[in-house]
């Protein structure tokens, strides 16, 4: 008996050992799903927006002057038109002032960007509904969305109106009286013979003697009730404090809070000494109550059913209402204000009813403590970089979804800048070098026509044009931007800082690069876009083409269904028949996740619980059986013990052996599979094809051997024959069929393997309870069930491995052993055969779920009924018979080329009309082709890079020139003078630094450098005046400072860009002044430079001004002067070549040219008359002998014959000896 007592004893204990670790494991299970945690906070679009909507509460008061500043005479009573100027359109207007980011951040779905300050401060709109068009941003960030101003139906507290004064800088005039009594009611509750103490709101009376009367002003509420049913509450109307009672609301009584007893009129009492004295009438009435009054006083209220009468209800008792057994008064508690707890001193001031003035004349508010008054979240701070550019990402992929890659280049992206054009994207990742360091910036080009293509659409309301949306500047200034303007300013941030400051930034987690290696990538869809597809269609194009070129005259439309179909079952059995054949990939994740985060894991633990419960309940019968001796005898015992113990540790371990198993049948079928390819692989002979392609080549094959075999026939009439007979369409259409069934047998193959997938996810959830059965006597059979079906759920995919690979394997020795056609026809069935056995394979693997299998296979037997109806229809049809008919143009070809040297004369009128049928068809044929060359040609023009680059600048010239023109206009609406002009010329080339402004804004300033000149150039002054500055001379503008002093200047510092930007758009736009000014002009074509302006120098010079060139000017000018220069030479430039130092080649073209004019002057003197004297100075100065052409035309005559022709020239010379006059 002792031995079977020890037994017994130390059976127990081991239970309870087991269950009381089973316990623990449970609940530390269960628990852990609490320990994951994290810290909520503003996003950054969230902090973009709440930072912008402080600048507009700063534009608001600042420059809209809205707010009125005036006294508050009651903070618990002021209104929106007490504080602000309401009437004002600076505060009503909608988008006057105010903007915010389109349709970004919480709580903005705004279709304008525009806001009143009206709408600032309140908000627009309202959530919950079908209105999309809302600004709720404070709310929904679990802030204030409005101001605590007086609102009909609004009632806010008295600490929010204080506070909202004071961060608008209202100061409170009002002060707390430290003696200023307070009152409060103390009563006790009793119920189930247990008595608590309560007490209402405590209310304090705060007034001095220069008070002359109380208002709501003095009252000052702390709180503390301990039940909104029983309350102090102050009455303006009647000036007393009342003690309130109510109750809830019923269904047939609407309680209003009804009124015990009250204070005495408080204006009465402002002489009184002390707060007995101020309370004495309260406290007396409630004296003669007694303790038991709140057992008895009801609450009144309106009845809601006799609507438009007088009628009153009773409400509840206070005992009634608390649902207690008593309630008894217990005391009145009179204290001072200034003898309060803390919790209750701390905010007396801020509670209490002020007056509040504006101690100054301007604004002085506390704008990051107004944000935390809308948002308690707020955090302060300047708009960051980071917070700027997730902004124009945003618009740049959302709203203008404009983000692409140019595939139609070879390279997408460069490491070189320069290389990259106009539109291009920086991304910050790998540039695909083998080096060590190869994280750099990359520059991609975008697809333009992408990026472009919401130009012309209306994309926000009330934006000044199309393409165009709100978006935040480089210096945080809210304008409307197009997608280019967008793009620029994305490119134009320091990426490297920003990918180091948040790697998640959309712009540093992948480049095109990474995308090309890996297309699926899930940081890959914004790049790929539309076209993410392309190269597939092109290479099935190409397939298409040579499928259509071996297929004669049934190629146009058997071609492209053998490839759709075959893209259809290759997707089906490649994507998703082949994944599901292995356990899926998410089934996989979340075995490898045994936390409470896994939807597997939570209801294999559900299940868990179920076991583990089982095996209590077993255990607990076996210590039943083991104390009583009733059911299992002490053998059973001792068998199923062990068993149980050993179940009870395997069911806590059952998700882990599951998943080892699922692990060794997908790692078994990898390895069966691979080890089947290595060997296909490696054999030797031609390519080895994939599966699809050994099928599809297979019936390309088909079609192929048909059309050479009706070249090769080489009869019309046997080709017609067989068309007629149909022998064609019979080879074809079988093929096709059979494509057709690969497809529906590769969808109910899904079917059916998706239902076996769901089968393994039950199989895990409920091993623990299979593996409890295990243990329990006469329940092992249906763990056995469970076993056989789970394994042969997971062995299906080694098996099919093994077919497929086996298969694969085969068709490979097959196809590289012969060239024969039906051979290859053979390795192709062989290939795919293992795909028509995975519905049978399963519905073997899923025995026991008959039901389930036998209807997937009714409804696969009715769909290929349906598909040998379709076939035996098209089969017969004269439509797939008539399409023979696209064999014309091959014979149109073998009869020309059959009849090109015969007499065509000796034919026979049928044959003729054929002749000329053959002829015009290939004639129409020969001019597609002629039209598809040149359109070749065409194609490569505008491909090449150089056409393509001068066509790039070609269009941003004309660009330009319309904002040139633009600001020109601005210039004449605002009547600049000439030498305003030139002054802004002059000072925008000296003080403008290249260096500190973006690409963009450089351009800008080039632009704006030309139209100052066109400007200067439009008038004759201007004219006049600026040659003189070209020339280095001082100039008086006529323009005085601010301190009435003339300003003068001449040609000062510039930078070889700014020279080369005005030289070109000289040269290029001001031709007409060619004739006039032609020494500006040489010089000016002299500096304009070679290459683009973005590559010249920046660098501002004292020594390189514009003036510096005019020599060189002088002298091209010199070198190239002919005759026609000269009659064409303005008064200035001819003074300047007087006057400049000609030597060398100049000086001898000069000479020539004024040679030349002295003798065409001499051919007839009255030429000499149409030159002006600065003109004949030069000709004296230059003319080899120093001809003065006044004294040859005062000492010639000319004869001249009826028709004004010059008959003779008569000369007067001197003679240098003898000094007579000759004529001659």
């Amino acid at each position: 008996m002792n031995k079977i007592k020890k037994r017994r004893f130390f059976a127990a204990n081991l239970v309870c050992i087991v269950l009381f670790s089973l316990i623990i494991s449970t609940i530390s299970v269960l628990n852990s799903e609490s320990r994951n945690t994290k810290a909520d906070g503003l996003s950054v679009a969230d902090s973009l927006l709440l930072k912008v909507i402080k600048n507009d509460f700063i534009r608001c008061i600042s420059n809209g002057h809205i707010l009125k500043m005036s006294p508050v005479e009651n903070s618990n009573e002021y209104t929106e038109n007490d504080i602000f100027y309401v009437d004002a359109s600076s505060y009503g207007e909608d988008g006057l002032i105010a903007k915010v980011p389109y349709k970004y951040g919480t709580g903005n779905t705004l279709d304008d960007a525009n806001l009143s300050c009206k709408q600032v401060f309140e908000g627009f709109g309202t959530t919950g509904g079908s209105n999309k068009n809302i600004f709720q941003t404070y709310s929904m960030l679990g802030g204030k969305q409005r101001p605590p101003y007086k609102t009909l139906g609004i009632q806010d507290s008295i600490q929010d109106k204080n506070k909202f004064l004071e961060i608008l800088g209202y100061r409170a005039e009002a002060t707390v009286n430290s003696n200023a009594p307070c009152l409060q009611v103390v009563y006790n509750v009793s119920s189930n013979m247990v008595s608590s103490e309560r007490k209402t709101n405590k209310i304090c009376v705060n007034f001095d003697e220069k008070d002359k009367k109380i208002t709501e002003k003095n009252i000052i509420d702390l709180g503390g009730t301990d039940s909104e049913y029983f309350t102090l509450k102050f009455s303006s109307d009647t000036n007393k404090i009342q003690l309130m009672l109510s109750g809830p609301k019923t269904s047939n009584c609407n309680v209003t809070p009804t009124m015990i007893v009250s204070t005495g009129k408080l204006n009465d009492l402002i002489n009184k000494k002390n707060a007995s004295e101020i309370f004495g009438v309260l406290k007396t009435e409630l004296d003669n109550k007694g303790v038991n009054f709140l057992n008895q006083e009801q609450s009144s209220g309106s009845d809601p059913y006799n609507i438009g009468r007088q009628a009153t209800c009773p409400g509840k008792t206070l005992k009634e209402s608390l649902g207690v057994d008593s309630v008894n008064f217990k005391d009145l508690s009179i204290t001072s204000l200034g003898n309060q707890s803390d919790a209750e001193s701390t905010n007396i001031s801020d509670i209490q009813i002020k007056k509040y003035t504006y101690p100054t004349s301007t604004p002085n508010i506390n704008y990051t403590k107004l944000m935390q008054y809308y948002v308690p979240s707020y955090v302060d701070g300047e708009i960051t970089h980071l917070e700027k550019a997730y902004y124009w990402y945003y618009l740049l992929k959302d709203v203008f979804k404009g983000i692409s890659v140019d595939k139609t280049l070879e390279k997408t992206c460069v490491d070189d800048k320069s290389l990259a054009g106009d539109y291009y994207l920086q991304y910050y990742g790998n540039s695909g070098e083998d080096s060590s360091d190869n994280t750099k910036t990359q520059y991609c080009i975008l697809d333009k026509t992408i990026l472009l293509h919401r130009n012309d659409e209306k994309i926000m309301k009330n934006a000044p044009g199309n393409g165009l949306v709100m978006s935040i500047s480089s210096v945080n200034e809210m304008k409307y931007m197009s997608a280019e303007e967008v793009l620029n300013l994305l490119n134009g941030i320091n990426l490297t800082s920003i990918c180091s400051e948040d790697s998640s930034f959309p712009l540093c987690k992948a480049t095109p690069l990474d995308c090309q290696k890996d297309p699926n990538n899930a940081d890959c869809k914004d790049i790929n876009g539309a076209n993410a597809t392309e190269n597939e269609d092109d290479k099935q194009n190409s397939e298409q083409a040579v499928c259509m070129q071996n297929a004669g005259s049934l190629g146009w439309i058997v071609c492209p269904m053998i490839y759709g179909l075959r893209d259809a079952a290759n997707g089906i059995f490649k994507n998703t028949v082949t994944p599901l054949l292995r356990v899926h990939d998410s089934i996989v994740e979340a075995l490898a996740g045994n936390s409470e985060s896994s939807t597997m894991y939570q209801a294999w633990s559900f299940f868990r619980n179920i076991g583990n419960i089982l095996f209590v309940l077993a255990m607990l019968f076996v210590i039943f059986s083991q104390i009583t001796g009733f059911g299992i005898d002490n053998y059973g015992i001792k068998k199923i013990l062990p068993k149980l113990i050993v179940t009870a540790i395997i069911v806590n371990f059952s998700y882990i052996i599951c998943g080892a198993l699922v692990d060794l049948s997908n790692i078994a079928g990898d390895g069966i599979k691979n080890i089947f390819e290595s060997v296909a692989t490696n054999l030797s002979g031609n390519t080895t094809p994939s599966f699809a392609d050994n099928v599809a080549g297979s019936v390309i094959d088909i079609v192929a051997f048909i059309g050479t075999g009706a070249a090769v026939a080489g009869s019309v009439a046997t080709v017609a024959g067989a068309v007629t007979s149909g022998s064609l369409l019979a080879i074809i259409v079988p093929v096709l069929a059979f494509v057709g069934s690969a497809v529906i047998a590769g969808l109910f193959a899904m079917l059916m393997l998706g239902l076996r997938q769901a089968l393994i996810v039950i199989m895990i959830a409920i091993s623990p309870v299979a593996f409890v059965l295990y243990a329990i006597p006469n329940t092992s059979g249906i763990f056995k069930k469970w076993l056989q079906l789970f394994k042969t759920l997971l062995i299906l995919y080694p098996v099919f491995c093994f077919m497929s690979g086996g298969g694969f394997l085969a068709s490979n020795l097959i196809i590289k052993g012969t060239n024969e056609f039906y051979m290859k026809l053979i390795a192709g069935l062989i290939s795919i055969a293992p795909f028509f056995m995975v519905p049978s394979m399963t519905k073997s693997a899923m025995k026991g779920f008959d039901g389930a299998v036998a209807g997937l296979s009714n409804l696969q037997s009715r769909v290929n009924r349906t598909g040998d109806t379709i076939n035996r229809r098209v089969m017969n049809s004269d439509t797939m018979k008539s399409q023979a008919e696209n064999a014309q143009l091959g014979k149109y070809r073998r009869l020309v080329e059959r009849y090109k040297d015969t007499d065509t004369s000796k034919l026979g009128q049928w044959r003729k009309r054929q002749v000329i049928a053959a002829y015009n068809a290939l004639t129409k044929s020969t001019h597609q082709d002629a039209v598809l060359d040149a359109a070749k040609s065409q194609y490569r023009f505008d491909t090449d890079p150089v056409n393509k680059e001068n066509a790039r600048v070609s269009a941003m010239r004309e660009v330009d020139e319309k904002n040139k023109q633009q600001i020109m206009s601005g210039y004449a609406d605002r009547n600049m003078s000439a030498g305003e002009a030139l002054v802004q010329l002059d000072t925008a080339q000296r003080d403008y630094k290249y260096s500190d402004h973006s690409e963009q804004e450089n351009h800008d300033h080039d632009v704006e450098l030309a139209a100052l000149q066109s400007h200067l150039l439009s008038t004759k002054d201007g004219q006049k005046m600026y040659n003189s500055y070209l020339s280095g001379k001082e100039i008086d503008t006529g323009v005085v400072d601010e301190n009435d002093n003339k300003v003068t200047i001449k040609a000062g510092a510039t930078s070889d860009r700014a020279k080369a930007v005005l030289a070109r758009d000289y040269v290029n736009h001001h031709s007409d002044l060619k004739d006039k000014y032609q020494i500006s002009f040489a010089q000016m074509r002299n500096i304009q430079g070679a290459g683009p302006v973005e590559k010249m120098k920046t660098e501002v010079s004292t020594a390189n001004s514009l003036a510096t060139n005019r020599q060189s000017g002088v002298n091209s000018f010199a070198e190239s002067i002919d005759l026609k220069d000269i009659d064409k030479l303005g008064n200035k430039d001819a003074e300047e070549l007087v006057q400049a130092n000609l030597s060398g080649s100049c000086a001898q073209n000069t000479t020539a040219a004024v040679n030349a004019i002295v003798q065409q002057a001499e051919s007839d003197p009255s030429k000499a008359g149409t030159y002006t004297p600065e003109v004949k100075r030069l000709i004296r100065r230059y003319s080899s002998n120093h001809t003065d052409l006044d004294n040859l035309s005062s000492r010639s005559f000319i004869v001249r014959d009826a028709s004004g022709n010059v008959q003779q020239t008569i000369r007067l010379e001197q003679n240098n000896n003898n000094n007579n006059n000759q004529s001659s």
